[in-house]
């Protein structure tokens, strides 16, 4: 999961849809759970790390 939301610009609903969840409730809920960060962060840290210097 955690795969999908880094290389897209498409908003946590959107990103859902396309992993079939129901909601982006429960991804994000899913996300949580099995990184341990939620996927606004996650796409934070992936942006920091790919960031022009």
């Amino acid at each position: 999961m955690p795969a999908t939301a880094a290389p897209t610009d498409l908003p946590v609903d959107g990103v859902a849809a396309r992993c079939g969840f129901g909601s982006a409730v429960t991804l994000r809920q899913r996300f949580a759970s099995t990184s341990g960060t939620s996927p606004s962060e996650y796409r934070r840290r992936c942006d920091a790390r790919v960031a022009p210097a």
